[in-house]
């Protein structure tokens, strides 16, 4: 007695019509059932000798019969070896004299063994069975396909998020750097925007350092960040002179400037011991160097420490040449604005004495973009306050230009 077999098809599962590619012996049982099915599933035929892994793979079967022959085991575990084994049953169809072995099934791959004879109705059975277990693997993977896509994109998210929270740390972080800068620096109010600008002139350089065609100190990819987030502390330690000496209009005595010299190690034991509380703040450690050493000089010569040469940190050679030429090209309460290209001379001229001749060099390759910072600022100078005469600087040009000569202290670089 015939039993009738109709497949469930809950929410839609299995509404479709199976693709089965048979792969047959020579007469055998299995090519005759399967022509009874051919109502229920979409059949391909074609002899075992003759079926090639290509031509399977090409017609994307949901369930491939293999006849139990030599070359079906071979066949078998190319199928789930290859790209359409993940989702693709194979069943291997034999009678009981043509079981292969458990080790040669095993190596086979293959997912299912059918003992023939058996009825049309247990054959459709065994393909439904197999074609509802591949829908679930496949609907399975492409959940983990889904979920692995959801993952990513929340990840994404938050590494964007955690890009901007990183970018608000950083922005707070500078305001807070510069509002305490700034506090020194509104001291004498006279300095304007120094410190933006002169932070300008220092990342341009240090820019130029790290491209140019000598380096032979080591410079990360971020050094020039570090000292344009570090530069404008270079004069922290203004805060502990007294205002007689750091707003006296006239020139300094002896005594008064060595009390001024002491700003430079008051900067630098405040930041250190800032660095101590947090030895993550690394920009702490740049700053701190520059407080201390932007006023040596490259023939050593300079304060507090009087180094030389490269014995100075590099960032602090960076962030003297930015420190003097902003203070030559600004007015103060002592002394006019120099003309900018005037005092551009007088950088270049200092290479190798009081500046790194390397650094000078930096400096003028990016003299156009020096300008783009300063000139906005220059143009604003009241012309009264702007000496655009060389007549006055006859001296500077003839001597050399230290920042322990009272004159020139007082006429172009702040102490």
């Amino acid at each position: 007695m015939s039993v009738e077999i109709t497949p469930k098809t809950d929410a839609g599962f299995l509404s479709f019509k199976p693709r089965v590619f048979v792969a047959s012996g020579l007469d055998d049982e299995l090519s005759t059932l399967i022509k009874d099915l051919k109502d229920e599933f979409e059949v391909i035929v074609q002899p075992i000798e003759e079926a090639q892994l290509h031509t399977i793979a090409q017609s994307n079967p949901d369930v491939v019969l293999l006849a139990a022959t030599e070359r079906c085991f071979d066949l078998s575990r190319k199928i789930k070896d290859g790209p359409i084994g993940p989702f693709t049953q194979v069943i291997i169809v034999g009678k009981p004299d043509t079981i292969a072995t458990p080790e040669q099934f095993c190596e086979s791959q293959a997912d299912d063994f059918i003992k023939l004879p058996l009825s049309c109705d247990c054959l459709r059975l065994k393909l439904w069975a197999q074609v509802r277990l591949q829908q679930r693997l496949r609907a399975a993977v492409e959940r983990v396909w889904t979920l692995n896509a959801e993952i990513q994109r929340i990840n994404q998210e938050l590494e964007v998020l955690a890009e901007i929270r990183f970018q608000e740390i950083i922005e707070v972080r500078d305001l807070a750097i510069f509002a305490l800068a700034k506090l020194a620096e509104s001291r004498d109010p006279e300095t304007g925007e120094h410190l933006e600008r002169m932070r300008w002139y220092s990342r341009i350089i240090a820019e130029e350092l790290f491209a140019g065609p000598v380096r032979n100190e080591d410079m990360s990819p971020r050094f020039a960040e570090e000292i344009f987030r570090s530069a404008p502390l270079h004069d922290i330690g203004k805060v502990g002179i007294p205002d007689s000496i750091l707003l006296k209009p006239g020139r300094l005595t002896p005594q008064e400037f060595e009390v001024m010299k002491q700003h430079t190690i008051i900067g630098y034991q405040a930041l250190q011991e800032a660095l101590k509380k947090n030895p993550a703040g690394s920009f702490l450690a740049r700053a701190a160097e520059i407080a201390r050493s932007h006023h040596e000089r490259f023939d050593g010569t300079g304060y507090p420490d009087g180094l030389a040469g490269k014995s100075i940190p590099l960032a602090a050679r960076v962030v003297t040449v930015a420190d003097v030429f902003d203070a030559l090209t600004s007015p103060r309460v002592y002394k006019k604005a120099i003309d900018p290209h005037f005092a551009k001379s007088i950088i270049l001229r200092e290479a190798g004495t009081q500046f790194d001749p390397e650094i000078v060099a930096a400096f003028e390759r990016r003299w156009k973009d020096i300008c783009a910072v300063g000139e906005p600022y220059w143009r604003q100078i009241p012309e009264e306050r702007l000496e655009r005469s060389f007549a006055e600087f006859k001296g500077i040009v003839g001597q050399s230009f230290t920042t322990e000569t009272v004159l020139l202290t007082r006429q172009a670089v702040p102490c």
